[in-house]
């Protein structure tokens, strides 16, 4: 992933992503929740700590999923 090519994202629009993911993953769409986090992740430059909450998430989702391999890797 080349962060040159990632567009900015507000501090308030990570945020909502951060909200909406974790709305998604209480209400059972953890698929959803999934396509979410990799677009985002891919897509936008986070701010470091938001980077990390949404490896979080992702790994999170992942064990949800019954990816316990890919919810280790996420967070190394």
């Amino acid at each position: 992933m080349n962060a040159q090519k990632l567009k900015a994202i507000s501090k308030e629009q990570s945020g909502l992503t951060l909200k909406t993911v974790e709305e998604k993953l209480t209400a059972g769409f953890s698929a959803h929740a999934e396509k979410m986090l990799l677009e985002s992740l891919a897509t936008f430059k986070h701010a470091p700590d938001d980077v990390a909450n949404l490896k979080r998430l992702l790994s999170y989702t992942f064990e949800t999923l019954g990816r316990y391999q890919e919810a280790l890797d996420v967070v190394r």
